[in-house]
């Protein structure tokens, strides 16, 4: 055979002719000749090394399909033909093996580990190589290899899974857990731990040595939705709560806000079943029964149900609530519950149940269902049905209760307690109602109620897909909107109705009152049920009966041949032209186009007032540099925040994506606008200008702090500042810790009391000082590239924050705690031409002055009797630069120093397009 091998190998030449001819012959894709000549070249007797240099050299070794691929796939058949063949691998072709690996596909990688035993006697010298590789940079090959091996138990979570997660790599992450439960399981139990109320995030990092992430990784928003992908993807939402235990108390909040908002905004709930449901919500979670107090206090300002809640879970000792007013040794927990049931009665008038009490039936078991089932299918019919679902602390939400309405009875189907061993009657009843066509099943949103009935009753998953004749008056009624609007006209113009919405809106325009919805939310899983909650199930149900023969006969006094069924598929009577509708289409839009729209009354940048929730923080820093009051949430605050000071200072509250419904709910009209995320913070400032159209003048140009949003400066010459500064360098003053940095006002913008509690905040606050692509630094202080024309350049350290010239300080002098955590960014280097600046004189403080041996700036308010004081920031300023400049100007309110420089240029440059003269 050797013979063979060498005579095949002369005939097509040397070693690299053949190599070239094989890769030749692959670009081709002939398969049967690369077989032909593989069978010649490598036989029994042929060296392992001799396939391993075919396949070193073949080439597009990455790829799924390839020459190596072809040539090892081979190979391995022959040594599974010849198992000797394996006892002949030594330490040098195990690690040549392994150098090819690392450089291929994955599958090509786990043949070659696996037939030339690299992976024997352990995975040593494979795991040495991962890591190299990810050392090296290459993350990507280092988990696909591990993957594909199934050894992530031979690593720890610190060598991929994190830095992976920390670098957002997704779907790279969810390749390096798909096969390893355990892995799952502690990753999803680490992350969890970040949710904690505990967890020093900034600590976590530093020690273990990670230098590397993306901020918005840390948002405890970012890790809810990572945690509850995970949950769904492996299949494990019914371990929620053992799993991630911070993550369920963190939903449970969630539902808490929810409940609250309907009790105190939206008014729908009364209190006796917010109460409930709220009991049922925090069960005896200490956290989340000091939360709910919270909520109740600081979002709702409701004193006395803080008071209330604080007595019924003994918290008035631990919680820092200030209801000292209302602690009384007399304060009666009936006494208040039945005062708020008073309060809670409806003064509206509602829809009531047309039939006795002896009409509803409760079917509990298969006894109960025959007389429900004799009943419903007794004869053709119209049917109503609707669904309560479970209000419970668990992710799934299922059916509890089914309601079917006949012209006579109603039947509440107790689902979710239906006997297990009888729920197969059940499920026939409801299979053969759904797929008769003898009855005509009325509902409002039915589609969604059997979607849920389907999960809570498997067996009739079928039927819902094949069901017929389901009438849904949720689209009749927009249909009929459409075609035949009288129908819908209503003499009931009530104040309090014009805010109703569906079912309830419906039976307003048809029966007369609308729905009380007080127990649409409610707990259903409750036995017994409350009667109020019996009476609404009911009417639920036997009101669609009713509305039903309301628009039947509405429509057939337009035309006898009407009907809720066809209405549906019915057109205007009137059509035009297929071509002389769509020119007129075309003129009525053209013409749309053309009208003026409503412009708001014009307010100056001075008057504009803002609160920017803690997605849109780039957005806030963008107006305070035209002017705007603008408060910025910081990550560490909830939505509920901005409302809160939406409400209390007359803001605008600046918002996007899903927290703007929770949010506009809670201010008038026109306060709460969705900003577009798609934008750049540039982009979104200019959106919000113009859609209220305020004018920014150039005066209004730094007019605020951008740090801490204050109005007012106090102007200082360069002989004070100079004066300031040397009393400084004389030691009158103390030394600020990491003096080129105002830590106080760091910590004041990110609402940190005494310590940065979590790495995003502090992110974000040092973000706020440094250059990003849509804020480049202060109007006043310079950088070495935005200098005063006159000013000497001081060039920054390589690892410098951008504060600017005056701020150009090694990341050193922070603390190896911040060098190792914050990446940070060099400043942009884009010249412009010196603009003068004139700061606005109703910037300038007439209220403040410089306390020179103490550093403080002073300001004494008129009718005010405490004055208010800030340090000086004078370690900011150079002190050449007091010899090049003539005035500074000093924020009443941190104490930080600006100068005229270019960047007011920049900036006038940038917002020129929303400038007024």
């Amino acid at each position: 055979m050797a013979s063979t091998n060498e005579q095949t190998i002369s005939c097509f030449g040397p070693d690299s002719s053949l190599k070239t001819q094989l890769n030749a012959l692959w670009n081709k894709r002939e398969i049967e000749k690369i077989n032909q000549i593989l069978s010649f070249s490598i036989g029994p007797n042929s060296p392992l090394h001799f396939s391993l240099d075919l396949i070193a050299c073949s080439k597009n070794k990455k790829k799924p399909r390839s020459l190596g691929l072809h040539i090892m796939s081979y190979q391995e058949a022959l040594i599974r033909r010849n198992p000797i063949l394996k006892g002949s691998v030594d330490e040098e072709l195990k690690q040549q093996a392994l150098e090819i690996a690392f450089v291929s596909h994955k599958t090509l990688a786990c043949k070659l580990i696996k037939c030339f035993n690299v992976d024997k006697p352990n995975f040593d010298l494979v795991k040495s190589c991962i890591l190299q590789t990810v050392h090296d940079g290459n993350l990507n090959g280092a988990v696909a290899i591990t993957a594909e091996l199934c050894i992530q138990n031979e690593f720890s979570l610190f060598d991929m899974a994190i830095p992976a997660l920390l670098q957002n790599k997704v779907n790279l992450l969810d390749q390096y857990m798909q096969k390893s439960d355990s892995t799952q399981n502690q990753l999803i139990g680490m992350v969890d731990s970040w949710l904690g109320p505990d967890f020093d995030v900034v600590e976590f990092m530093t020690s273990n040595n990670l230098t590397s992430t993306k901020i918005e990784i840390l948002r405890p928003q970012f890790l809810d939705k990572v945690l509850t992908r995970w949950l769904k993807l492996y299949d494990k939402e019914g371990d929620e709560a053992k799993l991630c235990p911070n993550l369920t108390r963190r939903h449970l909040v969630a539902k808490l806000r929810y409940i609250l908002y309907r009790y105190y905004v939206e008014k729908i709930a009364s209190f006796e079943n917010t109460k409930e449901l709220v009991q049922k919500t925090v069960g005896q979670d200490v956290a989340v029964q000091k939360e709910l107090v919270k909520l109740v206090l600081e979002t709702y300002f409701d004193y006395a149900g803080a008071t209330y809640w604080e007595k019924v879970y003994g918290l008035h000792q631990s919680t820092n609530v200030d209801t000292a007013d209302l602690e009384d040794e007399n304060w009666d927990l009936d006494e208040y519950e039945s005062t708020m049931l008073g309060l809670n009665e409806n003064q509206q008038k509602f829809h009531s149940l047309a039939l006795p009490d002896s009409s509803v039936h409760f079917v509990s078991d298969s006894q109960t269902l025959d007389f429900c089932q004799s009943v419903v299918l007794a004869g053709p019919a119209n049917v109503g049905m609707d669904a309560e679902w479970s209000f419970s602390c668990g992710r799934a939400t299922k059916v509890a209760l089914l309601q079917i309405a006949v012209k006579d009875s109603v039947f509440l189907i107790d689902v979710l307690n239906f006997p297990t061993d009888q729920k197969s009657n059940l499920s026939s009843f409801v299979t053969k109602l759904l797929l008769s066509k003898d009855y005509t099943k009325v509902g409002f949103g039915l589609k969604e109620d059997l979607s849920k009935l389907a999960d809570s009753l498997p067996e009739v998953q079928n039927a819902v897909k094949s069901s017929v004749k389901i009438v849904d008056l949720h689209t009749v009624s927009k249909h009929i909107s459409r075609l035949y609007p009288e129908v819908l006209k209503t003499t009931n113009a009530k104040a309090e109705y014009k805010s109703l919405t569906g079912l309830s809106k419906l039976v307003l325009q048809t029966v007369g009152l609308p729905l009380d919805k007080s127990e649409q939310i409610s707990d259903w899983e409750r036995r017994p049920l409350r009667q109020s909650q019996i009476q609404y199930a009911a009417l639920d149900a036997y009101c669609l009966l009713e509305v039903c023969n309301v628009l039947t006969s509405r429509l057939q006094s337009l035309d006898p041949c009407l009907t809720i069924e066809n209405v549906v598929v019915e057109r205007p009577k009137q059509t035009l032209a297929r071509g002389r509708g769509r020119a007129l289409r075309e003129q009525y839009m053209g013409i749309k186009a053309s009208l003026p729209k409503p412009v708001m009354p014009p307010i100056t940048a001075r008057e504009f007032r803002v609160v920017c929730d803690t997605m849109l923080q780039g957005l806030g820093r963008q107006l305070r540099c035209c002017g705007v009051d603008a408060e910025i949430l910081a990550n560490s605050e909830c939505h509920d925040r901005a409302a809160v000071l939406a409400r209390r200072h007359d803001r605008v509250i600046l918002t996007s994506g899903a927290p703007f419904v929770f949010l506009s709910a809670q201010v008038p009209n026109g306060r709460c606008l969705n900003v577009p995320n798609e934008m750049k913070a540039k982009e979104q400032a200019a959106f919000v200008l113009k859609h209220y159209n305020v004018k920014v003048t150039s005066k209004d140009i730094f007019s605020r702090c951008q740090l801490c949003n204050c109005g007012k400066y106090l102007q200082l010459s360069s002989k004070e500042m100079l004066r300031a500064i040397e009393t400084k360098q004389h030691g009158s003053l103390t030394t600020l810790p990491g003096s080129h940095i105002p830590w106080d006002a760091v910590r004041k913008q990110a609402s940190i009391a005494k310590k940065p509690e979590s790495l995003s905040s502090l992110a974000h606050c040092i973000e706020t000082y440094t250059d990003d692509d849509d804020f480049e630094g202060n109007f006043c202080s310079s950088d070495s590239d935005n200098d005063c024309s006159s000013s000497p350049k001081v060039n920054p350290p390589e690892s410098s924050f951008s504060f600017g010239r005056n701020q150009t300080q090694s990341v050193q002098n922070l603390g190896e705690k911040i060098e190792q955590v914050v990446i940070t960014k060099n400043p942009k280097k884009q010249p412009h031409s010196v603009i003068s600046y004139f700061i606005s004189p109703e910037s300038i403080s007439n209220c403040s002055y410089l306390e020179y041996e103490s550093g403080t700036i002073v300001t004494k308010l008129p009718g005010e009797n405490q004055a208010q004081t800030a340090s000086l920031l004078v370690e900011q300023v150079p002190k050449p630069v007091c010899n090049e400049v003539d005035d500074f100007y000093c924020c009443v309110g941190c104490g930080k120093a600006y100068w005229a420089g270019r960047h007011f240029g920049n900036v006038v440059e940038k917002y020129k397009h929303v400038l007024q003269q």
